[in-house]
Parts: C-alpha cells; structure tokens; sequence
C-alpha cells in the first residue's frame, strides 16, 4: 500500500486499482505493517470498496486465488475478510 489519497487507496500491483475509504475508514488509519504500511480497521463498519468493474466479475471464470494478511484480536463465525458483494444484503 504505498499509494493513497484522503478519499482511498491504490494496489501495489501494475493495474493500479483504486478502493474508497468507507465506513469512518481514512488515511488516519494507515498504520506500520509487517511488510509496509497496512491499515487498522475497526472491526465493525470499515471497509475498502472496489466498486463493480468487470474485473471482480468471478462467475464463469477459471479458478483464481484471493489472498489477505490479516491480524485479527478476536473474529466471530459471522465476521468477513473478503467479500464480493452488492448493497446491504
């Protein structure tokens, strides 16, 4: 995560993806990370948002691998890492 903005993010990879800070999330909660800097979520309401673009279009597609590290104080069977989905439901 080396790029960032008051309003989101851009990967590190050549593509150069943008997600949007939401939930009370900003770059005051870009944080030193074991490879970098990383961000500190609060558990409950922030998230990235990629949108919906093609590219995280998945149905049909051969298989693909998603990858996260993630430090967690305490996970729940109902919480989430990543996720692919549109609105509240």
């Amino acid at each position: 995560m080396d790029y960032y903005n008051s309003t989101g993010i851009y990967d590190n990879s050549s593509y150069n993806r943008f997600g949007t800070f939401n939930g009370g999330l900003n770059s005051s909660n870009i944080t030193t990370g074991k490879r970098g800097d990383a961000l500190d979520f609060d558990g409950a309401s922030s998230y990235i948002d990629l949108g919906s673009p093609a590219y995280l279009n998945f149905t049909g597609r051969p298989s693909f691998s998603v990858s996260a590290w993630v430090k967690a104080d305490s996970l729940s069977a109902y919480d989430g890492i990543i996720s692919n989905s549109i609105g509240s439901s």
